[in-house]
């Protein structure tokens, strides 16, 4: 692990005095205590069962991590703007009814992954001044997948009930011999298993390479998933628990650097401030430590514990990793078969809204067009508001049997927007996002 060099709160990655594996043998002596304030995340631990139960393991993340930053180091500019697609399966495991979440609730959680991870997300706006240039599109784009591993169309959605009242921090949940449900081709599938968690833990995750079979993906508490999810707190309700546990899946570590407030560990990530300890709750810019000031600790970050509120980036140095994740020690995502691009699957990507109406491509660059299926059309209207509502794009099409129309959008800037569609049979509305 890096020793950090002081440089206005930042520092250039160049000498170890740590290793991965150091931070995280450190940790197995720290985490009984840290459990005991209010942990939110279980990767530490969940990594630590790992280890114990295979050794070997030590060296395999020793070696990712050397070849990661061979990776970094040799970062082709044009590789970074690629817009990598992520295949998820969302294998949701219900107790009660409550946590039997709706097919929208659901896909709520894929569209705040695409918002953080291509910086799309509206509070970008309270990341403070002196962090907002290190913010980035990470090109990383999440779908729910449409072919299940033997080539069958699927919704991305597997449900199962269980008799389980809640799950620890381990391996249970992932299988169907011990009340969850077993995990698809990790080589081809992000999968994210949805669940109640034992105590205050809100999600875990496996580092690339380091899971057992039948384990790699990323767990989430039922709570704590999607956008305004039932979160009894109302800390964790926007589905920033996700964000946070898919950083983990793509080889991001903790920002403090897990040691427990001793200004010794490292994030391996040289743009995110050497930062003392975790923070909790929402507080007040600059918070410091380490030495790090002016602008103190990069608490915003999503790598970190505060409230859902606060979290609003991840810095380019961050998604250089985490792009070169993907590129080294998860290549057969990258060329999974489990999405397939046919304009009929309900995912993030095509975001199918009703069996008559669908926009497409969606996220889009400069153009997207209206696909229509409704068996008598002769007028439609498009609508597009931004964020506060305003309209800034309005489109009608009169007299028109067309199936497909065409929507010119380069006016608008990259971002989040409504778009609204109304035919004399149907209207639907749904996030539209413009991402370069």
């Amino acid at each position: 692990m890096n020793k950090k060099l002081h440089c206005s709160g930042l520092r250039p990655v160049t000498c170890y005095r740590y290793s991965l594996l150091s931070l995280l043998m450190t940790v197995i002596f720290c985490h009984a205590v840290i459990a005991q304030t209010a942990e939110k995340c279980g990767t530490v631990p969940y990594m630590q069962q790992l280890i114990s139960k295979h050794p070997a393991l030590k060296g395999r993340l020793e070696d990712n991590e050397k070849g990661l930053q061979k990776k970094i180091a040799e970062k082709i500019p044009s590789q970074s703007s690629v817009n990598r697609i992520v295949p998820v399966v969302v294998h949701l495991i219900w107790n009660t009814p409550q946590q039997n979440l709706c097919d929208a609730q659901i896909r709520s959680q894929i569209d705040v992954l695409n918002e953080d991870y291509h910086r799309l997300n509206a509070d970008t706006v309270n990341t403070p001044g002196p962090f907002k240039q290190l913010g980035g599109d990470a090109n990383i784009h999440f779908v729910l997948a449409n072919r299940d591993p033997q080539g069958n169309k699927t919704t991305g959605i597997i449900r199962s009930y269980t008799d389980y009242e809640d799950f620890p921090v381990g391996g249970d949940v992932k299988f169907t011999a011990t009340g969850g449900q077993d995990e698809w081709n990790p080589n081809w599938y992000l999968n994210i298993w949805v669940c109640n968690l034992e105590g205050s833990i809100l999600g875990f995750a496996t580092l690339p390479g380091t899971a057992n079979p039948g384990e790699d993906g990323v767990v989430i508490a039922t709570k704590a998933f999607g956008w305004q999810s039932y979160d009894p707190s109302g800390k964790y309700n926007l589905g920033r628990t996700t964000t946070h546990e898919v950083g983990h899946w793509l080889n991001l570590l903790h920002i403090w650097g897990d040691d427990g407030g001793n200004c010794s560990q490292d994030d391996e990530v040289a743009d995110t401030p050497e930062q003392g300890d975790y923070t909790f709750d929402c507080p007040d810019f600059p918070v410091k430590s380490c030495s790090n000031g002016p602008n103190g600790n990069m608490f915003m970050n999503y790598m970190d514990y505060t409230d859902d509120r606060c979290m609003n980036i991840f810095t380019k140095g961050q998604i250089d990793r985490m792009q070169a994740a993907l590129d080294t020690l998860r290549p057969g995502i990258l060329t999974s078969p489990g999405y397939v691009n046919d304009g009929d699957s309900a995912d993030g990507l095509n975001n199918k809204l009703k069996a008559g109406i669908i926009i497409a491509p969606n996220p889009f660059v400069d153009e997207f067009d209206i696909h229509v299926r409704l068996k008598n059309i002769s007028n439609l209207e498009v609508e597009v508001f931004d964020v506060s509502g305003k309209l800034v794009l309005n489109k009608q099409f009169n007299d028109c049997q067309c199936e497909i129309f065409h929507i010119d959008a380069k006016k608008l800037t990259p971002g989040i927007y409504i778009a609204r569609v109304k035919s004399a049979e149907e209207t639907v509305v749904t996030k539209l996002y413009r991402y370069r």
